[in-house]
């Protein structure tokens, strides 16, 4: 957009405005000249300018030492409430500068004296794509006279200061800035029906379904009352009424003679009946479509029916919407898109560097040997989605991926499985049977011959052995020594192959989940019997990891002086540095080796914009020094051991029932098989992501060090502004030193940070619909939270919001709420009594992680950080899969309450002894 025009006027007619005038009197104002000049109906009026509050507001030295108490008032709500308070009754009490009335008396007189008026306000543009603040502002209908307008003004530019448009102002970061509202008047429409549509679902976010909400009267001052409306849907490509229905609407809004509005009743015969016929709604349903398609985005419009003539008196963009795939597709089928970060436990927005390498790493699509972006990739709010429309339009690959998605997450599996019901989706092209040939069947044979072989636990080992010397090859491929652009050119080859290169490890993986799900079909178990041998597993990676820093731990409780150390500080860097310094050898080596191995890791580290923990090991500090202080000796390995006895001995009794059975030998064989086959097969999940992130670490050393030197060259700003390029193009201004880049950076660095406060579909049509799913009724509390249940048991503490584990920690006893859990948040695990997570399945890792620390676990629960409050006792049931908050109240972070367990297997397992009567809160 071209800068904002210097105008001096105070008022300006709206015919006369256009976009290029936002800055001077607000989108609301702009967008409605713009409409007025392009032919739509919009009433006649006029808008106060931001240079008319500054006339109004000039050289008023109280009003300027209030605004500066204000800004300055960070910390008490209450106080900076009472300086608002009085800038609201400061600003009421003054007199409009006589230059600002008689303007508006030349406006008000050029449209009519006689008309009735509505006011509204049209706060100048606050920043580049921000969220909406409408109905922050005061506006009014159906004024009267001159003095009126003059007084509503007053009152609209006083509601700039009301207490939630402060707070408002104040979470952005923007009380610093000048304030500048603007006002917009127009001619009254006396409407007999009133509402607003939006041009795409704002529910589903559908962008060819058209939402019209519609009451009778002229709707409220600050937006019509959407509570009791009718709700029509229309198919915007056609304008095809497509849903009804019809709301009970008692109240109406009316026009009074001297002024203002009243409410009254609406008629019984009318209340259940339609407010627009179908004609109607069509009629709207192209005005929108139409007004979409003149601002080139969805809008959310407040329209008026007065005399069967629609009326436009407010467009502005939906802002709630989540942005389209990118690259859109090349048909006009119909496309599924399956958010990666879902599957990995990652919901947050990454930047454009990462996106395009999780692009260049997936090699869906595209020949195997060939180093390009996968055609089936796209992006969308910062999230990296798979297009997975020709295998789910075919029977088999639909089947495996859908029963694939079931147990990494629940809704994502039924919302696939609600699209591909579709006729418009079934329709397109199918995957081709070639695929299924070279692809599929030596993938399903291979996993039978993984479930037959008899040495489970020896090819576990030699995977890990075999991850291990792939790790160590990436490092060798791209050495220190080179340019730090040679670096990133030979790891651009290194992530386009990588996963081709793990293509072994599937079938491995299937083949444990395939010997679990048969075994359920052999075995009469409990669900407590078969969740139990699903814990104590043979130490993989992850776990692996655990374990070496929980030794790491009690070997710093051993040495008084590093004990002493982490008694008195909790400064990670601080503690980092006492154990790199340690006269004891053995802990010093410890740290070196488990750096060596585990410091590529991080929290949310399948995006290597992250800081590793060899960068940053606050989290490993925070972990090990709660354990130092807080954990009995040996716990770690000692419920590990109790675990492992606990499967064995369920082995042992579903081999014995199984040789009871009618060809008992051969079943018991089967089962004991199978149970091998699961348990040691199953620790290879973690491999493909060990192997995966160790690569991102090296991208991010060679990323940083090109950055650096671009910084140097004043390419960039800083060197973390790489980030903020896709790694082709890095390449090409790196090796292109005169490449401007600033203002594409700045503009992807905006659009970054408002992509981090949307949340991203499990599933995104190519229509951006997010198809509404939910979990099956459970036998839950009335009000509790419902989820997928992951590790049974029962546990009730306290909570613990957890949004950075590297800012944050979990103390022992409480429960872990989260949005999500990568194998970077896992050192949390150590403390944890519970788990609640806003996303993840049954073989997630931290599903995975919680059922072998035998800690109850629900996840894909839908919002859970916000419904929950650090503090709030919680119960979490680990079988029903739900969760109930116990009471309303808080405790002090410094007070966590230990777990009370209720469960068969886990009771025996908790590592804190539950509470007495008399110690419960």
């Amino acid at each position: 957009m071209s800068p904002a025009r210097q105008d001096p006027t105070l008022v300006r007619a709206l015919e006369d405005l256009d976009l290029l005038d936002a800055g001077a009197v607000g989108e609301k104002a702009a967008d409605l000249g713009r409409l007025t000049r392009l032919g739509f109906a919009v009433p006649p009026g006029f808008c106060i300018t931001r240079d008319a509050f500054a006339a109004f507001v000039n050289q008023d030295r109280h009003y300027g030492d209030l605004c500066s108490d204000l800004r300055n008032e960070r910390h008490d709500t209450t106080y900076r409430n009472l300086i608002a308070a009085r800038i609201r009754r400061h600003l009421l009490e003054r007199a409009l500068p006589t230059t600002l009335a008689h303007e508006l008396r030349e406006a008000w007189t050029a449209i009519g004296q006689a008309h009735r008026y509505a006011l509204c306000s049209s706060t100048a543009a606050e920043s580049p794509n921000s969220t909406s603040a409408a109905g922050q502002r005061d506006a009014a209908l159906n004024l009267v006279s001159l003095d009126d307008i003059l007084l509503e003004t007053r009152q609209c530019w006083a509601s700039a200061y009301d207490d939630r448009a402060v707070a408002h102002r104040e979470r952005r970061g923007l009380l610093s800035q000048n304030l500048a509202p603007t006002v917009v008047v127009q001619r009254m429409v006396m409407a007999d029906r009133s509402g607003v549509m939006f041009t795409a679902d704002p529910s589903t976010g559908h962008r060819h379904t058209l939402a019209i909400h519609a009451v009778y009267g002229l709707g409220e001052a600050r937006g019509t009352n959407l509570s009791a409306a009718d709700r029509y849907q229309t198919d915007k490509r056609v304008h095809a009424l497509t849903r009804t229905d019809i709301g009970k609407k008692i109240h109406s809004t009316r026009a009074r003679r001297d002024g203002g509005v009243y409410t009254v009743e609406v008629a019984a015969a009318r209340r259940d009946g339609r407010v627009l016929n179908d004609a109607e709604v069509e009629q709207l349903s192209r005005l929108g479509a139409a007004i979409e398609d003149a601002q080139a985005k969805p809008q959310r419009i407040s329209w008026r029916l007065e005399r069967n003539k629609a009326w436009i008196v407010e467009t502005r963009p939906i802002t709630t919407l989540f942005p389209l795939p990118h690259p859109p597709p090349d048909d006009a089928d119909e496309h599924v898109h399956v958010c990666l970060q879902h599957i990995q436990v990652m919901t947050d927005a990454m930047p454009p560097l990462s996106c395009s390498a999780w692009s260049l790493m997936l090699p869906l699509g595209r020949p195997r040997r060939r180093v390009q972006p996968s055609p089936w990739v796209t992006f969308a709010g910062g999230r990296v989605y798979v297009d997975l429309s020709r295998p789910l339009r075919s029977a088999v690959p639909r089947r495996v991926l859908i029963g694939a998605m079931r147990h990494v997450d629940a809704l994502g599996a039924r919302a696939m499985e609600l699209v591909c019901r579709r006729a418009s989706f079934t329709r397109g092209p199918r995957l081709h049977i070639f695929w299924l040939a070279k692809i599929a069947l030596p993938m399903a044979l291979r996993t039978a011959f993984n479930l037959l072989r008899p040495d489970a636990a020896k090819v576990a080992t030699k995977a890990t052995l075999r991850v291990e010397a792939l790790v160590e090859d990436c490092a060798r491929r791209v050495p220190v020594e080179f340019d730090a652009g040679e670096r990133l050119s030979r790891i651009r080859l290194l992530l386009g192959t990588l996963l081709v290169r793990l293509l072994w490890l599937p079938p491995l993986i299937f083949a444990g989940i395939v010997a679990g799900d048969l075994l359920r079909r052999l075995v009469r178990a409990s669900e407590d019997d078969f969740a139990a041998l699903g814990r104590g597993l043979p130490a993989d990676l992850t776990i692996h990891m655990d374990r070496e820093l929980g030794d790491l731990a009690e070997r710093i409780r051993g040495d008084a002086l590093l004990r002493a150390t982490f008694d008195a500080t909790r400064a990670p860097h601080l503690l980092r540095h006492a154990i790199e310094s340690s006269s004891n050898v053995t802990v010093s080596t410890a740290w070196s080796h488990f750096v060596a191995r585990y410091g590529a890791r991080a929290s949310s580290e399948i995006d290597p914009s992250r800081p590793r923990w060899k960068e940053e090991p606050a989290l490993l500090m925070h972990t090990i020094a709660s354990h130092v202080q807080q954990a009995p000796p040996g716990s770690q390995r000692r419920q590990h051991a109790d675990l492992a006895a606990r499967a064995k001995h369920i082995e042992n009794h579903m081999v014995s029932q199984a040789a009871r059975a009618r060809f008992g030998w051969l079943r018991s064989l089967a089962v004991g098989h199978l149970i091998c086959v699961h348990r040691h097969l199953l620790t290879v999940r973690e491999h493909p992501q060990h192997v995966v992130v160790h690569a991102l670490a090296l991208l991010r050393e060679a990323a940083l060090d090109v950055g650096r030197t671009m910084s140097e060259r004043g390419q960039l700003e800083s060197i973390d502004d790489v980030w903020f390029l896709e790694l082709d193009e890095l390449l090409d201004a790196y090796n292109h030193p005169r490449r401007k880049l600033r203002g594409r950076i700045q503009r992807r660095k905006t659009e970054h940070e408002r992509h981090q406060q949307l949340a991203p579909p499990r599933v995104l049509t190519s229509d951006g619909e997010s198809p509404e799913v939910s979990h099956p009724r459970v036998d839950a509390p009335k009000g509790a939270l419902i989820g997928s249940p992951v590790s049974r048991g029962d546990v009730v503490g306290r909570a613990r919001i957890v949004l950075n584990p590297i800012h944050e920690t979990v103390r022992p006893g409480e429960i872990l709420v989260a949005p999500f859990a990568d194998p970077g948040w896992t050192p949390l695990f150590l403390n944890a009594s519970g788990l609640v997570m806003e996303v993840g399945g049954q073989l997630t890792h931290g599903s995975v992680v919680a059922r072998e620390y035998g800690i109850p676990a629900v996840v894909c629960v839908a919002n859970a950080t916000k419904r929950i409050r650090t503090g709030q006792r919680i119960r979490v049931e680990g079988a029903m899969g739900f969760v109930e908050i116990m009471d309303g109240g808080f405790v002090r972070a410094q007070e966590p309450e230990v777990a009370t367990v209720v469960g068969r297997a886990e009771r025996s397992l908790r590592r804190h002894p539950p509470l007495g009567p008399d110690q419960a809160q």
